[in-house]
């Protein structure tokens, strides 16, 4: 189920983030919090999106190094796993997609998904202790 409190506290976080950092351009961040149990099930129901665990790749990076490349912005990065860390608590595992993937544009508002974005460039999952978020980045340009 979608957990509007931690979605909101992270949502605010990376729309923050993304105004402030120097590498984003025209695109920012956005974020959703499912708990759990199941919380990529909820997901795929949530955005109407067919979506398994093994469609996704486990990423041999953590999560502050993936999104730190999105931002382009070493201290604005520290800045936000700080705030995450404060209030969610500490990543653990991250998935990312396959190159093949269809997944972002299925979320892409262009395409008529339910995503956050006209655009969906990227998106990555992580684990947190009470359940999973997933960071989006596009832009509606």
């Amino acid at each position: 189920m979608l957990d509007r409190w931690n979605t909101a506290y992270l949502s605010g976080l990376t729309h923050m983030a993304s105004s402030a950092a120097a590498g984003t351009g025209p695109s920012y961040i956005d974020a959703v919090f499912f708990g759990n149990p199941d919380p990529l099930a909820a997901f795929a129901r949530y955005f109407r999106v067919s979506l398994r665990q093994e469609d996704l790749v486990p990423s041999d990076q953590p999560l502050e190094t993936v999104l730190g490349q999105w931002l382009g912005d070493r201290d604005v990065t520290e800045g936000l796993f700080h705030w995450i860390g404060f209030h969610i608590g500490q990543p653990g595992r991250v998935w990312v997609l396959p190159e093949d993937e269809k997944l972002t544009e299925a979320m892409s508002r262009e395409r008529g998904g339910l995503g956050a974005f006209y655009f969906m460039e990227d998106l990555c999952f992580a684990a947190f202790p009470d359940g999973l978020a997933c960071f989006m980045m596009g832009n509606d340009e």
